[in-house]
């Protein structure tokens, strides 16, 4: 007799779109380990419904809710709860001291703490209470450690954040094509692309682009949010091309092909692997970065320069932009490494290796 499939349910907040390819993946792989997956999250954007190939229920997440929610978790009976959330994610709470007061296993997946305020004491105990109530703790790579007390080490597993390289399409057209196809002149291209908020800098990464060293090359911004102030900056600016967010799988693509390099001055995170996946090296800065920072190696593909060291940053920009055998080599490095340390097998057997330790 087949043996059944145990339930996983996740607790998500908002799913965007890059995360929606992993949770398909994840579906299979899990099923392939005797595992089901279902995810709870609240309401999603109706333009990204399609895509969604995983079994999702939508709900709305106010503390008034909280015990509709836990029953419906409750009656899945599930082998495991991940919750995905934040601290200030007031339904966390209730949901998750429900679990446990009715023994169902619980994993907390996420960064360990808040990546840009990680020394925060009140945070911290907060952090470390859910960390202990929880049976494992998955974290997106080994640097977060740290953040972990030695009494809840035994608990993590580690699965590297990444995106799903098998949805990247296959861009048949060349650099130059696409360049033509956006009207782009330029020889030479850097890329932005990320959700654009004050720990970003892409304030300090325009103002580094209206040196005259870099006036022969282009800098593209992708990203939501950019303030009316900067775009009229941009307009302004010979070499400086603004996109806001682009959720078109293609034409997103195009955009890495089209470009030569990555440049990051702030905190930097998942853009980084889709830039490692095009071969783009990448620049940035020493800040507090999102855990995908462990991918780069500084010299090797990409640099890690220090905060507010304009002149340096520019130096190795034209370095990267003038020197095409190490661009090439450093190129290759970025496609190396990405596909070696951040694959979606990784990250699923991760989880995988969580359900299977959990007692």
């Amino acid at each position: 007799m087949k043996e059944q499939r145990k339930q996983i349910i996740l607790f998500s907040n908002k799913i965007f779109h890059y995360r929606i390819q992993i949770y398909n993946y994840f579906v299979g792989y899990f099923e392939k380990n005797g595992y089901d997956f279902k995810v709870i999250a609240p309401l999603i954007d109706r333009n990204l419904k399609h895509l969604i190939k995983f079994d999702l229920i939508e709900t709305n997440y106010s503390l008034i809710n909280a015990k509709k929610i836990f029953t419906m978790i409750y009656n899945e009976d599930p082998h495991t709860v991940i919750f995905f959330f934040h601290l200030k994610d007031l339904i966390y709470w209730p949901i998750v001291l429900l679990c446990k007061a009715f023994s169902i296993s619980i994993i907390y997946w996420n960064h360990g703490v808040n990546m840009q305020d990680p020394n925060n004491k009140i945070k911290h105990i907060f952090h470390n209470f859910m960390h202990s109530i929880s049976d494992k703790l998955i974290l997106y790579s080994k640097n977060e450690l740290k953040y972990i007390s030695n009494k809840n080490r035994n608990k993590v597993v580690i699965a590297p954040n990444t995106i799903n390289f098998n949805e990247i399409p296959n861009i048949q057209t060349t650099k130059k094509q696409i360049r033509n196809k956006f009207g782009i002149s330029k020889n030479k291209i850097a890329l932005f692309v990320g959700r654009i908020s004050p720990e970003k800098r892409v304030n300090y990464l325009i103002d580094i682009f209206k040196d005259s060293r870099l006036s022969d090359y282009l800098l593209v911004i992708v990203g939501n949010n950019l303030s009316q102030s900067l775009i009229k900056h941009v307009k302004q600016s010979n070499n400086i091309v603004y996109y806001d967010q682009i959720i078109d799988t293609i034409i997103i693509n195009e955009i890495f092909k089209m470009s030569d390099i990555f440049v990051h001055p702030g905190a930097i995170g998942l853009s980084l692997n889709q830039a490692f996946y095009w071969g783009l090296p990448v620049i940035t800065e020493n800040v507090l970065h999102h855990p995908e920072i462990i991918y780069l190696k500084n010299n090797k593909n990409g640099f890690i320069v220090q905060c507010n060291a304009k002149n340096d940053f520019i130096e190795k920009i034209q370095l990267l932009f003038t020197n095409t055998e190490l661009l090439k080599q450093f190129s290759k490095s970025a496609q190396d490494t990405i596909l070696k340390e951040a694959n979606i097998d990784l990250m699923a057997n991760g989880f995988v290796t969580g359900f299977n330790t959990l007692k």
